[in-house]
């Protein structure tokens, strides 16, 4: 809910990162919109797409407000991310603002042996940078900016941990002394006594020449910096990320294959080649920039499908202004590479169950790219153009909201239907309990299901039976609750649980449970949602919101609540589910038809050609038992997926309902595979949540009973 400070949060240096900040600048940052809009629900992976876009530095500006810059390196205090990572981000040569970033957060948080290994490389680095501070925007170049760091106490108006000198470091320390080009030639020294160094020293001299007479020593070429600097971090990288115990195994497979290929002269004279350089070796034999080579690296999994892009095109614009969506940074690239998903619009006008709420135009109903929280923003908008007594509300909801659904809803409807509550769950849900009462169309956003449960007593004990005990006088019909839900891999205790199996039996709460599982689900429940006549909770699985991508009517339409759907039909096993799981279930029917060698011993011959028929449950209460009955009645047996507890979770109830009505015709029990009886491990949350092997062996089970 609110962006504090964890007391148990790692810390460095004997203290909690985020105090490295002065407390009144870091209580501005809090209070500031580009923090609640931008910075809240942001990851290491994330983080680099904001940062690409910065266009200056600096600490705070005009009345002691904070720039972008700094709000961005107290996230960067608040995830504290890996080491290799903070190296890759110096890495991205094509970025400088970026680079600047990661090299504040090295300065204020690495040992100082180590701040000066990596910082003094980016001495060579001339580009020029804006600064923004309380007299405006001056200019000022990447290795001023690092000098600053390693010489200064205060920059961009942070306090600086104490640096020890650098000659104190290499008598103590054991730092390398400092090599100089310029002072090796000023001392008479050559690069290299052989004639292959003394060739590199000519060239190398040559190229200065010919820089500074053209620029003044200001402006390198891009690729001549890039190729310096891939070389110097890759060596960085390989050196410091070989401290971490999880690299060594690998690190030692990739000593192995280098001795096969080198001869004992080369081995004795170099290391082994990092596995970074390697990869990037056998994708092109020619010199890579740092980006490509970034890329191709083991570890470039830390960037996003934007950001990769943006790094091997040279045409494409840095910030780019496309309104495609932007990706998700983190999630499952199972999720994108889906079969399920609409990515034409000739499929997505042929989703079945539309129903169509206005007249097409003239050329026809047109579609546009959205992922989940654009169609869910997109459908809000629309409900709120027809109907004049739709209001959303919730906590930071007028900013947009932490996962962006509301995002420009505010400015568009203006803010007396668009509106910030307090940070009260309970008093957002009676708030919305009287509005709906009053013939208003309410549309309240909890900003995580974990924190629905002070609603309770309000949506279970006065939603849930206004018309009840009325007599049927009044009603909260037009009430619909928002919520993301479900985990996304790393969310722990309060971020990750699916509340969905306490709500099914609270009555007079239709269609409580309504979980799209993509864009066009996502668009069309929930627009029949806050048009159902019955107060409904609208449960979004929040590791979709940006992974699913589909073309998406722009039109009015509809999708029925209550209605499950048959994404693939098949006559051996039935499985179950709704949500993200979906799209774990896609994949693990993959697994079982072409299982890898590494798990094919578990999947007998005769299981591999099964028939699956895979149903997304879309909504559960009321459920649709009768097309779960008919794909039951078919293929005999049931195998249930959802990340909610097994023990008093939805497919308990649905297991027994299917139990009682299709005993006759089941051949094997009825298999639940669902999230353990246990809260949510941050650590081993993974392992809680279904996942396909555990599905996989599910089926198996199933079909050998």
């Amino acid at each position: 809910m609110a962006n504090t400070t964890v007391k148990g949060a790692i810390h460095i240096h004997g203290q909690n990162p985020q105090f490295l900040v002065e407390k009144v600048i870091r209580t501005r940052i809090w209070e500031s919109a580009y923090w609640k809009e931008q910075c809240f629900a942001l990851t290491a992976e994330s983080l680099i797409d904001k940062a690409i876009e910065l266009n200056s530095i600096g600490g705070v500006y005009g009345n002691q407000r904070p720039t972008d810059f700094i709000s961005l390196l107290l996230k960067l205090l608040q995830i504290q991310p890996e080491k290799e990572i903070l190296i890759e981000y110096l890495m991205v040569d094509e970025f400088k603002y970026l680079r600047a970033l990661a090299a504040m957060y090295i300065r204020m948080t690495f040992p100082p042996v180590e701040v000066y290994e990596l910082l003094e490389p980016l001495l060579k680095d001339y580009r020029k940078l804006r600064l923004r501070n309380m007299a405006g925007y001056s200019l000022t170049f990447m290795d001023e900016f690092v000098d600053q760091l390693l010489t200064e106490e205060r920059v961009c108006d942070i306090i600086l941990p104490r640096l020890a000198k650098r000659e104190v470091l290499e008598e103590t320390e054991g730092l390398a002394p400092r090599t100089s080009v310029l002072l090796d030639a000023m001392a008479g020294k050559s690069v290299s006594d052989d004639e292959d160094g003394a060739k590199k020293t000519r060239k190398r001299s040559e190229s200065i020449h010919s820089d500074r007479s053209v620029s003044r020593g200001r402006s390198l070429s891009r690729s001549s910096r890039s190729a310096k600097s891939s070389s110097n971090f890759v060596d960085m990288q390989e050196r410091f990320v070989s401290k971490s115990p999880s690299r060594s195994r690998s690190r030692s497979r990739s000593r192995s294959r280098s001795r096969s290929v080198t001869s004992p002269r080369q081995r004795s004279r170099t290391r082994s080649p990092s596995p970074y350089r390697s990869r990037s070796r056998s994708v092109s034999p020619d010199r890579m920039d740092v980006a490509e080579s970034y890329l191709y690296s083991r570890s470039g999994r830390y960037l996003s499908n934007a950001t990769r892009g943006r790094l091997l095109s040279s045409s494409a614009p840095l910030r780019s202004e496309s309104i495609e969506p932007p990706p998700a940074g983190g999630h499952s690239t199972s999720v994108a590479q889906s079969l399920l998903l609409r990515t034409t619009r000739e499929a997505a006008l042929k989703t079945s169950g539309v129903t169509w709420k206005d007249e097409a135009n003239e050329n026809g109903r047109e579609t546009r790219k959205m992922n989940m929280y654009q169609s869910l923003r997109d459908a809000m908008s629309v409900a709120m153009t027809k109907d004049d007594t739709a209001v959303v509300f919730g906590e930071d909801v007028a900013f947009g909201g932490v996962f962006r659904c509301t995002m420009g809803l505010a400015e568009e409807f203006g803010r007396q239907r668009v509106f910030n509550t307090p940070l009260t769950e309970q008093g957002i849900a009676g708030f919305a309990i009287g509005m709906a009462s009053m013939g208003h169309t309410a549309i309240a956003e909890i900003q995580f299901a974990d924190y629905i449960y002070p609603a309770f007593d309000q949506l279970v004990n006065e939603a849930a039976k206004f018309r009840y005990r009325s007599g049927g006088r009044y009603d909260v019909g037009k009430l619909t609750v928002r919520t993301p839900s479900m985990s996304v891999g790393h969310g722990g205790l309060y971020h990750s649980q699916s509340p969905e199996g306490f709500f099914m039996g609270a009555a007079g709460l239709k269609a409580q449970v309504v979980i799209p599982r993509s864009p066009i689900q996502a668009k069309g429940l929930l627009l029949s949602a806050i048009r159902d006549p019955n107060p409904v909770i609208f449960l979004e699985p929040k590791i979709l919101y940006r992974s699913s991508v589909e073309q998406v009517p722009i039109d009015d339409f509809e999708l029925p609540i209550g209605k499950a759907e048959v994404l693939t039909k098949g006559n051996d096993v039935t499985l179950l589910t709704y949500g993200s799981p979906v799209y774990t279930c896609e994949n693990a029917i993959s697994l079982i038809r072409n299982p890898p060698p590494s798990i094919a011993h578990l999947i007998p011959e005769s299981v591999r050609g099964v028939s699956i028929e895979l149903i997304d449950l879309r909504t559960l209460l009321p459920w649709d038992i009768h097309t779960v009955m008919e794909s039951v009645k078919k293929t005999g047996r049931l195998v249930i997926v959802h990340e909610a507890g097994k023990t008093m979770g939805p497919g308990a109830e649905i297991a027994a309902e299917i139990t009682n009505r299709c005993f006759l015709n089941l051949h094997a029990p009825v298999k639940r595979i669902a999230g353990w009886d246990t809260p949510v491990p941050l650590v081993y949350e993974k392992f809680y949540i279904p996942d396909a092997l555990r599905i996989v062996d599910g089926i198996v089970d199933t079909l050998k009973y």
